[in-house]
Parts: C-alpha cells; structure tokens; sequence
C-alpha cells in the first residue's frame, strides 16, 4: 500500500510494528471472538486521538511526550494486551467436529513468532495545533463551532487493519498508534483499533492504561498492575440454548426476532428488510459542528420532558437529551408534517445487561444496535414522545432477550449478513462516549488535550439517525503527564448525514476540583453533530436549540 498522502502538511517520518516488552513466543493461543465481536468485523475501525499543547517547561512534562518515552510506555502497556499483536483471521470450517458450516467467525492468534504486532507511525505536522482547532473555552463560549474546518483524516496516514479487508488479512496488524508532532511542539496520539477486538470503551481502557503506565515510568516508578479481561467465551456463555447445535431453538428466535433491531439484508435470503435506496440523498454536502448545552439546559431539557410522560413511567436525562436533538433535526429536515415512521438507531452496550455481567476492564466489542422509531410528526411535537420511545427501546435489551438475540447470531450463516444500521432520509445514527472520560488522557505532562477527535466517516441519513454516545467515558481525562488537558479530542465519527455522537465538551470540572468523576449531566455536554448543510443551518438557526439557555447562564 502506498504511504503517499495528498497532504503539504504531514510528513511521514517512521512506520515500524511494535510488540510487547515482556513476550513468551513458546506459548501460542489462538482465542475465538465472541458472536457479537463477529457481528462488527465489518463496522468502521474504532478510532480516536488526543491533541495535546506543548508542554509546559517543567523538565518531566516536556519530556513527557518524547517519542522514545511513549513508544516505551507502549510496549510495556502492550503486556496486558497480547492478543492485539496477535493475528486476526477468519475461523476456518473444520467439517470433521460435526458442527454446522458457518462462516464470518473470527479468532486471534497471539504467542507466536508470527505474531505482526501493532503498527506504529511517527509524523510531522508543519502546522501548529492552534491554527487547526481553537483553544476549549473558546469553542464553549461560541455555543457551536464549525469542526469542518479541522483535518481529521488529513492528520491520519492510511494503515491497513486485519480483515478489514475480508480477503487480505495475514500479516496484517490489528491496531494503528500514530504519534504526530507539530510545528508548536504539541502531540497527536490517535488510535485505530479494529472493532472486532475493541469498542469505544475497551478503546478509552487501553489509553487510559496506557496513560497510566506512562506517567509511571517517566517519573521512575513501576508501572501499576493493568485488570485487563480478554476472555471472549464470557459473552457467548451469556447466549440462550444450544449455539453449537444443528438448528435454532424456534421458542428462542422468536424472543430475538421480536427486540427492535434493524435487519437489511445484503442478499433475499431469510427474514430481512430491503434497503431503501429509493431515499438516499448521497451526494447533498454534510457539514460538522460541534454544538455545546450546558448543565442547566439538559436540566430542563429533561424536566420539560418528564412534564408530559404518563403517570408510572420514567425517563432519564439522557433519554430527554436524545430526543431533544432528534426532535430538531426531524424540523430541520422539514418533516414536522410527516406522519411516516422515522428511525434512531442506538448503540447499546451489553457488559452490564448480560447475566452474569462482565468483569470490569473486559476488552472486545459487546454492543448491539437498536432502532427506535416513531410517526416524524409525533416527534416534532415535543421531546416527550422520542425520550419515552428511547426509554422502551432500550429497555427490551435484557439478560434473556440479549440471550436470545446471541443464539439467534450464533444460528445464523454469517453474523456480518445483516445491516444493523442505515443511513437514509428518515434515520438516524447516534454514538456514546458519555463516562470514557477521554479529556483524561495525561501523559505526564500534566496537561490534558486541548482537543480530541473521535474521527467518525460521511454519508446521508435523511430519514435515519446513528447515534453514538462517549459521554461519562471521560475522554479528556486521559492524562500523559503533560499538565493540561487536551486542546481537542478527536472521534472520527463518519462525516455522513445523521450520524451524532455525544461526549463530553471538555475536562471534567468536579474531577479537575478534586471530586470523583461526578454525574455527566453536571458538565457541559458535546454534540458532535454531521447533517446536511441545509439541514444544519436550518438547526442551528432554530429558536429551539437554545430553548433552555437564559441570558444569566452564559455568566
């Protein structure tokens, strides 16, 4: 693959592979994934990176973000995690065990000599980090920043991660660290994981760990002990009956058949919804911005909405906040009038759902996507509707259900058949990173990243929305000793129509006072927000948006 990259800015410097510090290559283990890590060989790499400022002149700190100390750091962080430098590969039919020919199943070979390692890239950037992103609380204090004009992909060589091509996997690696300095002395740290070893959480536990280990070792103490849990069998035990049988159990596909889970077909075989290309808009331009709600708007956010929930029915602050953008985007799209169906698909995380529930520091990718929908005109009313919708959606999501759904997978012929998400005129994509923390990223600088980019990819969704959340994942905490937080935190969320990803908007302000990490909704909240140009001016130009927000507030 060429490292060619139509970019003046960015000058490749190294691209080696990395392996662990501590490896016993005499001790080879090949570990199956689970079948919900199957079912996102297929999904876009989970990626993030950290922008940190220079250093402050304090020896440590500006010390702190040497390529030797992290490239260091990270080999004795890649101790607790041998199974990404191991190889990722598709499971072969073996038709001598008497289990049915099913195909896209995964495992990981690690231990070995073989083993390809993960690939790390050194770069320059010619450009300093404040003439690419403003400072935090300059972005806060506009409300809304137009995150167009940051170059994600640009500030990221192409790598190739295992499978990611289905047919060209071996010697490939699993994961991408790409380290970039800039002109002003400021760092890039960006991950690219492939999804079927990480989600964003085991993506934030590793550079949080990896954080940890490094403000260790430049401060010349032992490295603290790392709970890392790769045991993918923990998500399959959780699955219903028999998976390893010749047939599905009839009573436990209905269960799975009855969650609220989109199933488009790539072929017209088996129980399936056709894709609706007929609703596509794939050429309208997408736009990015960046909108910020503080504390007291989700406050009332939520309290307007519980208003009008019926008696005996609840809704949480999170549900009110998912509806209260979906409800502006639905009027953004001029569909208030409309009563055909919308859709929001969720990404819902199962490490707490499934029975018995998953060790802390579990390290996969156990999530499912849910669809909620409901009539546009029903949502254009008022945030109530969509936040009770929300709230039954994700609910069906239990033990047994979850278990069913497992079995069903398991059952099938090939876990990556399905869709599980669309993006057209009538829906919706949505992304999490609430409680990662992922400002916390500290290095031993003692500064945190002025910004991260969570680098999501672009597409239309006029009658769909994804969203994704990385809110309470505190990912401006991940601290690398440099004595700030990062300048901006980048997702790579996908520059598609309908995509929304949540986070938070900046440091932690109770755990930067000395408190524990405190409850999201105290903190200001980021709404990392790709809709069409038309769309977005419409939204951000709606009363709406600032609704809750009075004139004392902005003090």
């Amino acid at each position: 693959m060429s490292t060619a990259l139509a970019n003046p800015l960015l000058e490749l410097i190294s691209r080696t592979r990395i392996l662990p510090e501590q490896r016993n290559v005499d001790n080879v283990h090949t570990i199956p994934l689970s079948i919900l890590d199957a079912t996102v060989i297929r999904f876009a790499m989970t990626n993030a990176a950290w922008y940190y400022d220079k250093p402050s002149e304090n020896a440590k700190a500006s010390d702190a973000l040497s390529i030797p100390a992290l490239t260091r750091s990270l080999r004795t962080t890649l101790n607790a995690y041998p199974q990404w430098v191991g190889q990722l590969q598709w499971i072969a039919h073996d038709s001598s065990n008497g289990k049915p020919d099913r195909r896209g199943r995964a495992s990981v070979t690690y231990g070995s000599v073989n083993d390809p390692g993960i690939e790390l890239i050194v770069a320059h950037c010619s450009a300093t980090l404040a003439s690419l992103v403003p400072e935090s609380k300059t972005r806060l204090e506009s409300g809304a920043w137009c995150a167009d004009q940051f170059p994600s992909t640009q500030l990221l060589y192409p790598t190739e991660l295992a499978l990611y091509n289905p047919a060209d996997y071996t010697g490939k690696p699993s994961v991408c660290v790409q380290l970039t300095t800039f002109a002003c002395g400021g760092m890039g740290v960006a991950l690219r994981i492939a999804h079927a070893l990480a989600d964003a959480t085991t993506l934030i536990q590793f550079a949080k760990n990896w954080a940890s280990v490094h403000r260790s070792l430049i401060n010349n103490q032992l490295p603290p002990a790392l709970p890392v849990v790769f045991e993918p069998r923990l998500v399959d035990r959780a699955a219903s009956g028999d998976i390893d049988g010749v047939a599905p159990n009839p009573d436990i596909i209905r269960i799975s058949r009855s969650l609220p889970i989109i199933k488009h077909d790539w072929s017209s075989l088996a129980p399936a919804q056709s894709l609706a290309a007929d609703d596509a808009e794939r050429d309208a331009p997408v736009a990015h911005f960046l909108v910020y709600l503080h504390p007291v708007e989700v406050q009332r956010i939520w309290e307007d909405a519980s208003a009008n929930i019926p008696a005996g029915f609840r809704i949480s602050r999170f549900d009110a906040l998912l509806a209260f953008i979906w409800r502006l985007i639905i009027r953004a799209r001029s569909m208030k009038d409309d009563s055909s169906p919308v859709h929001m698909i969720v990404t819902v995380g199962v490490r707490t759902r499934l029975s018995p529930p998953l060790p802390n520091g579990f390290a996969g990718s156990p999530i499912v996507l849910a669809r909620v929908s409901l009539p546009a005109d029903e949502i254009s009313t008022s945030t109530s509707p969509g936040a009770l919708a929300i709230r039954s959606t994700v609910s069906k999501f239990t033990p047994e259900t979850l278990g069913a759904f497992m079995h069903d997978l398991a059952h099938q012929v090939d876990p990556q058949r399905y869709w599980h998400a669309f993006l057209r005129r009538r829906n919706a994509a949505y992304t999490c990173w609430r409680s990662l923390d992922v400002y916390a990223l500290d290095f031993g600088t003692g500064a945190r990243p002025p910004y991260i980019d969570a680098v999501m990819p672009s597409m239309d969704g006029r009658q769909h929305s994804v969203v994704t959340s990385w809110q309470d994942l505190d990912v401006y905490g991940v601290d690398f000793g440099v004595g700030a937080p990062p300048r901006y935190v980048d997702a790579f969320i996908p520059n598609m129509d309908g995509c929304i990803h949540i986070m938070e908007a900046g440091p932690l302000v109770g755990k930067a006072n000395g408190g524990g990490a405190g409850r999201w909704y105290d903190e200001t909240v980021c709404l990392s927000l790709h809709l069409a140009r038309d769309v977005m001016q419409k939204l951000l130009q709606d009363p709406e948006l600032r609704k809750y927000r009075s004139l004392h507030d902005e003090d």
